[in-house]
C-alpha cells in the first residue's frame, strides 16, 4: 500500500451551536427522528493544488426537541497525477464524508452531556445532490 495522491490537513471546527428546548415535552425513552441539512463549500487555492472544504450541518429533531448547527473544514491537496474528474469525485463526496466522521465524535460528546444523551450522525451518502 501507498499513501493517496489527495491528502488533507487536520480538521479544524469553526462553529458549534446545540440548543435543547427546553419547553418541548421531551421524553428520552422515545425515539428521535432526525433531520438533517448539509451545506459544502469548496473553495480552490488559485495556482495551488489544494483546496479548501467546508461543511456546515444542521441536525433537527422533527417534535422541535433540539437543534445543532456545526461548520467544520480542512485544506485538501492532491499531486499531479490525480485526474481533475476524479478530484472532482474526492473533493465533492469524499472530503465531505471525511469531515462528518470527525464531527461525529463532537456531536456524541456534547449531546452526551444533555437531557437527551448521546447522538449518532446516520451515514451520509454524498453522492446524490437533493
Amino acid at each position: 500500500m501507498k499513501n493517496s495522491d489527495f491528502q488533507f490537513n487536520n480538521p479544524r471546527l469553526t462553529n458549534f451551536e446545540f440548543n435543547f428546548n427546553r419547553d418541548a415535552d421531551f421524553d428520552k425513552s422515545k425515539d428521535f427522528t432526525l433531520e438533517t441539512n448539509f451545506d459544502i463549500n469548496i473553495n480552490n487555492i488559485k495556482g495551488k493544488n489544494k483546496s479548501i472544504v467546508e461543511l456546515s450541518i444542521l441536525v433537527t429533531e422533527k417534535n422541535g426537541f433540539f437543534t445543532i448547527k456545526a461548520e467544520i473544514g480542512s485544506s485538501f491537496s492532491w499531486n499531479d497525477s490525480v485526474d481533475s474528474t476524479v478530484l472532482d469525485v474526492l473533493l465533492k463526496q469524499n472530503a465531505p464524508a471525511l469531515l462528518v466522521s470527525y464531527l461525529r465524535p463532537i456531536i456524541v460528546n456534547i449531546t452526551n452531556y444533555s437531557p437527551i444523551g448521546a447522538i449518532d450522525l446516520p451515514f451520509i451518502d454524498f453522492t446524490e445532490d437533493e
